[in-house]
């Protein structure tokens, strides 16, 4: 994770020594991004609003493929998506499809984001070659590789701030300056061949509007997958967009064979 922590040490979003720096005290776009946000900034006492590097999954390059989210919600912290997917990851193989870590559910309820993230993986990857799943009963994937579907991926946040409230929503100024700042930073360090985008609003808008080189096109439409081709630093990017599995009823079984169409489609 190196190439991470030279490239936040190089926007300033993480000190020289590698000490976790508040995005909101400290980012270069912090006055406009959280000049209507002001009172959701992170408690002092808890200030989870640092820079979370990638998680990238050790047969990463086999696929190339990077999700992306759309941000934490009131977490973060330099080891936050890894040690969130190696847990998720754990739990998936337990049986586990609506995930909710060590809360309790009167606390948190859990999310079917990081099974249904499997899920998506093992469609690209079976229709790249390089998965060979097994199916359980209901149509979906087996637990051990939606689990391990996640060797074969990248994961980031579009957004990095998590302000307090409102499951985290970000501002509209953090939509135009994050993706530029540091998520097309992070993509071009990545080189990504495929990229998944969770939630078909502004998650996909501001992406092709600000982190890509130029407009998509080639856009198709099964179901409710969206699939595009773009530029990202010179290079062809292959796009799917799916419902983000925190919306409602972006957790669909559908959703999921309509992936599946789609990606044999684009073969």
């Amino acid at each position: 994770m190196s190439v991470f922590l030279d490239l936040y040490k190089r926007l300033n979003i993480l000190s020289r020594a590698g000490e976790e720096l508040s995005l909101y005290r400290m980012c270069p776009n912090r006055e406009d991004c959280w000049q209507n946000a002001k009172d959701r900034v992170p408690p002092k006492d808890n200030d989870w609003c640092t820079i979370s590097y990638p998680w990238v999954g050790p047969r990463y390059e086999e696929l190339r493929l990077v999700a992306i989210g759309e941000n934490l919600n009131e977490y973060g912290g330099l080891n936050a998506l890894v040690e969130l997917i190696e847990e998720a990851k754990d739990l998936i193989l337990n049986g586990y499809r609506r995930v909710r870590f060590h809360a309790a559910f009167d606390e948190y309820p859990g999310s079917f984001l990081w099974h249904r993230l499997g899920c998506y993986a093992v469609a690209l990857g079976a229709s790249r070659g390089v998965m060979t799943p097994k199916w359980d009963t209901d149509g979906y994937p087996v637990p051990k590789d939606v689990s391990t579907a996640f060797d074969w991926i990248a994961f980031t946040e579009h957004i990095k701030c998590a302000p307090q409230g409102e499951k985290s929503k970000p501002t509209v100024a953090m939509w135009e300056r994050c993706g530029t700042h540091i998520l097309r930073e992070e993509l071009m360090l990545l080189e990504p061949k495929h990229i998944l985008v969770l939630g078909q609003s502004n998650n996909a808008w501001f992406l092709a509007e600000h982190v890509f080189d130029s407009k998509w096109r080639d856009e198709k439409k099964i179901g409710a997958v969206r699939m595009a081709k773009g530029e990202l630093g010179g290079k062809s990017v292959k796009i799917w967009v799916v419902p983000h599995p925190q919306s409602f009823g972006g957790a669909a079984k559908s959703i999921f064979d309509d992936l599946v169409k789609a990606s044999h489609l684009s073969t």
